[in-house]
C-alpha cells in the first residue's frame, strides 16, 4: 500500500510518545514539511533545546584513581599490587555525580553523526552543534544494538525515552560513506511486520493522547493468567499457551471496545473463488471479546473493532454479530492528509 512519507514520520512520532513533531500541531504545506532525515534531525534539535533548558541528566559512576589524598573507598588490592604506597599514593574507588552517563553518551554520539550527515540543513546542524557545545564532559561511544537496552530509564529521566527512540532509529538507518566520511540516511524499512507494529502503536498512542475527545479510557490489557475456561490436560505444559494481549481497549462507564489492528496488503482472503474476511483475524478478536467478558460479567458486554490499514484497492467493511458479540470490520486510509487520518480514527473509535 502507498503511504506518504510524512504520514510515516507522524506515526513514528505518536508511537514514540510525542505528538509535537514539526507539522503535527499546525497546518504545514508540502514545501515547508521537512522530509526524511531533516524531519528527524529537526525533531531531535527541538527536543534537545528543551533538554538544554531543563538540564542534562546526571548519575553516579565509579571512578578508579591514584591519589595522595584518599577519598571514597581505598582499593587495598590494587594499592598493594601497584606498589603505589612507595609514591605516597593509594588507589581509591569514588562514586562521582556526572553527566557522563550512558544516555547522554548515546545522544552525543548520534548528534555528532547527524552533523556529518548529508541532507541535514545548515540551520539544523547549527542547532545540533549548540547541543554538543553543552556536553564537553560527555564521551562519544561506539554504538551497537545492545547499548540502547542498557540505558536505565526511571521516573526522573523518563523524558529521555523519546530522545533515545529517535537516536535508536537514526542509528539503524545511518550508513557511513567511506569516501567522504559523512553519513547517509537509508530511509524507513517498510517490512510488513514492522509496519504492523508501528500501526498498532500509533493507533494506541493516538487514542490515548485524544482521551479528552473520547468517552473512554484507552489502555492495553495483558491477561497473564490463562482464561477461566483454560486447562492443561494430560500433563501438557500450560506455558506453551501464550498470554492474550489486546492491541487497544477503550474502557468506558457503559461501553467497552476492543480494537485489534492489522496491517496487511490484502485485508481479505480468497475462499472457494470468493473474497471474504480473514477468519483467523475475526476469531482472534472474538477470543479477546469473550475472555474480556467472562472475567467480569458485571460490566457490559464488550464490542470489537477489527481495524485494517486500508489496502490500495479500497476496502468494504461491515458490522456483524458473532456469537453474541458486535464486531465492526473497517479500515483506516493512511494515504489521506494527516488531520483527516486523525478525524477518521476518532470517528471509528466513537462509532461502535
Amino acid at each position: 500500500m502507498s503511504i506518504p512519507i510524512r504520514n510515516l514520520y507522524y506515526m513514528l512520532a505518536y508511537a514514540w510518545g510525542r505528538d509535537d513533531f514539526p507539522g503535527t500541531t499546525k497546518k504545514v504545506g508540502s514545501d515547508e514539511f521537512p522530509e526524511g532525515i531533516e524531519f528527524l534531525a529537526t525533531a531531535l534539535a527541538k527536543s534537545c533545546a528543551v533538554l538544554l533548558r531543563r538540564g542534562f541528566d546526571r548519575g553516579y559512576l565509579e571512578v578508579v584513581e591514584e591519589t595522595s589524598i584518599p577519598r571514597g573507598k581505598i582499593d587495598f588490592g590494587q594499592t598493594i599490587g601497584k606498589c603505589t604506597r612507595r609514591n605516597g599514593k593509594v588507589v581509591c574507588r569514588v562514586e562521582e555525580f556526572t553527566h557522563d552517563v550512558l544516555h547522554n553518551q548515546i545522544l552525543k554520539t548520534v548528534i555528532a553523526k547527524l552533523i556529518r550527515t548529508s541532507d541535514v540543513r545548515k540551520e539544523t546542524r547549527k542547532e545540533l552543534f549548540k547541543v554538543l557545545e553543552r556536553m564537553p564532559g560527555v564521551q562519544e561511544i561506539s554504538l551497537d544494538r545492545g547499548v540502547f537496552n542498557r540505558v536505565q530509564i526511571h521516573r526522573n529521566n523518563s523524558y529521555y525515552l523519546f530522545l533515545l527512540s529517535v537516536c535508536q532509529f537514526l542509528y539503524r538507518n545511518l550508513l557511513p560513506d567511506e569516501v567522504s566520511g559523512k553519513y547517509k540516511f537509508t530511509g524507513f524499512d517498510l517490512t510488513p511486520q514492522k509496519m504492523g507494529t508501528l500501526f498498532e502503536k500509533f493507533v494506541f498512542k493516538f487514542l490515548k493522547d485524544k482521551k479528552g475527545l473520547l468517552d473512554f479510557e484507552c489502555k492495553k490489557v495483558t491477561n497473564r493468567n490463562k482464561p477461566p475456561q483454560f486447562k492443561a490436560l494430560d500433563g501438557s505444559d500450560p506455558e506453551l499457551v501464550p498470554n492474550w494481549k489486546t492491541d487497544v481497549v477503550l474502557d468506558g462507564v457503559d461501553r467497552h471496545v476492543i480494537i485489534e489492528t492489522k496491517f496487511y496488503p490484502d485485508a481479505k482472503g480468497h475462499y472457494h473463488g470468493g473474497s471474504k474476511f480473514i477468519s483467523d483475524h475475526l476469531m482472534q478478536l472474538l477470543a479477546y471479546l469473550h475472555d474480556y467478558h467472562v472475567r467480569d460479567k458485571s460490566r457490559p458486554k464488550p464490542t470489537g473493532i477489527l481495524l485494517y490499514a486500508q489496502p490500495e484497492d479500497g476496502f468494504e467493511g461491515g458490522v456483524y454479530e458473532i456469537c453474541g458479540y458486535r464486531i465492526r470490520v473497517t479500515a483506516l486510509d493512511l494515504s489521506l492528509e494527516w488531520r483527516a487520518i486523525g478525524d477518521s480514527l476518532l470517528q471509528i473509535a466513537n462509532s461502535n
